[in-house]
């Protein structure tokens, strides 16, 4: 694409990426340890985190007994689960999803129709989970973003399949992208790694992302980082004050520092707000067997060349990636050329969730055509609460959703 089309695309004007971070919820900054319960206090959260009464009674709910609570979480027993499901959670269900999101699911679909889509809440995690595969206080946690990250660790250790978050847009197969070389054993895994913050020690590759992951049921990497993140939230409701934690001794956060120090004016603490990702980092470094399993059989996919490269690129020229995607020009096509899927984080979404489905929807914006491909099959099941999509012409080789396939919402 030539370097120029940013010069002379046209922009809107009223899109200004916001400078918030969390795709689920601002964090919040309390800490809940054991016996001794800290002050109350911090700012931004999420689940009532700001409100006095309100961490009170998560207080007060963390030290009841929960009798006669079955163990095995019922879906598990059912058979109804598939290693091809997209796993995604929305703690306060589908239905209150902002549009923008529902539509990013909707490209899931289309490109998958013969996987199941599940997005979980947080009042339906136990029919999936029990509580042992969670951390203890999981449904007092005040940060959605920190159960959203022990939810995704727990499902694709049980039941396998593919994580993805749903601010992100999928434009490929699964099957050819990752889920053919994993389901042939000649994968373990698949994952997105972002280079600029990875270790030299380790080629660069080890800062591995949490919005995309890929296994089957029991891989013995996400099982131990699992239990990693578990250990590390038990008897805490968020980050506050973790780097202080035992498991965050030892291991090289020089790729999280840069973080902290390219967004310094966020108010961000990396190190803490990203604690799944130093769990990652601490198998990885620390552990042989696991960091050999993540050398040899993982797909490792470069998140800047893929997931991140149109933002990249519009940042480069200059350009709010909000500007490009709801520009008119035809040449906007180009910049996403041969990109499987497309990662957004809260700068670059912003702007997008006040805008109307019938907007967002727009075809002569790359933003719609994105959203709503003229070459998507028309033979999958509508999500939930959403009218069917005007069906059109599947230009490409045929696809057909496999009998029974649907996108549940829980």
């Amino acid at each position: 694409m030539p370097n120029d089309w940013f010069h002379d695309v046209t922009t809107i004007s009223d899109c200004s990426p916001s400078a918030v971070f969390d795709v689920n919820a601002a964090p919040s900054w309390a800490a809940t340890s054991g016996a001794a319960m800290q002050e109350a206090r911090g700012s931004g959260g999420s689940a009532g985190s700001k409100n006095p009464q309100a961490r009170l009674e998560a207080l007060r709910d963390m030290f009841q007994e929960s009798p006669d609570v079955p163990s095995t979480p019922p879906r598990s027993i059912t058979g109804e689960v598939r290693e091809r499901t997209i796993w995604a959670y929305w703690a306060q269900g589908y239905d209150d999803m902002p549009e923008f999101f529902k539509m990013c699911v909707g490209t899931w679909q289309r490109s998958n129709p013969h996987w199941d889509v599940r997005v979980l809440q947080k009042t339906t995690v136990h029919e999936f989970l029990s509580e042992v595969e969670l951390p203890n206080h999981f449904m007092q946690m005040f940060s959605h973003q920190t159960a959203s990250d022990a939810v995704r660790l727990g499902v694709l250790s049980r039941y396998g399949g593919v994580w993805l978050d749903v601010n992100m847009i999928l434009r490929t197969s699964l099957d050819s992208f990752c889920w053919n070389a994993i389901s042939s054993g000649r994968k373990s895994a698949a994952v997105c790694f972002h280079p600029y913050y990875g270790t030299e020690a380790l080629g660069g590759q080890d800062f591995v992302e949490s919005w995309f992951l890929a296994t089957k049921p029991g891989n013995p990497f996400f099982l131990r980082w699992r239990d990693l993140f578990r250990e590390l939230f038990h008897n805490r409701l968020d980050t506050e004050g973790i780097l202080e934690h035992p498991l965050y001794q030892g291991i090289d956060l020089s790729g999280f520092e840069r973080l902290n120090a390219e967004f310094s004016g966020s108010g961000m603490e990396f190190r803490e707000y990203l604690a799944i990702h130093a769990m990652c980092h601490r198998l990885i470094e620390t552990d042989p067997q696991a960091r050999a399993q993540w050398r040899d059989s993982f797909q490792r996919t470069d998140a800047a060349d893929t997931a991140f490269r149109m933002q990249l690129d519009a940042q480069a020229s200059g350009m709010a990636a909000a500007e490009v995607l709801m520009s008119q020009d035809p040449r906007a096509d180009d910049i996403v050329e041969g990109i499987p899927l497309i990662k957004f984080t809260t700068p670059h979404y912003g702007p997008l969730l006040f805008l109307q489905r019938s907007q967002l929807a727009d075809r002569r914006t790359l933003l719609g055509r994105l959203l709503d491909p003229q070459d998507a099959p028309s033979g999958s099941t509508p999500p939930r609460g959403e009218r069917a999509p005007p069906r059109v012409r599947w230009a490409r080789k045929a696809q057909h959703a496999c009998p029974g396939q649907q996108a549940r919402f829980f």
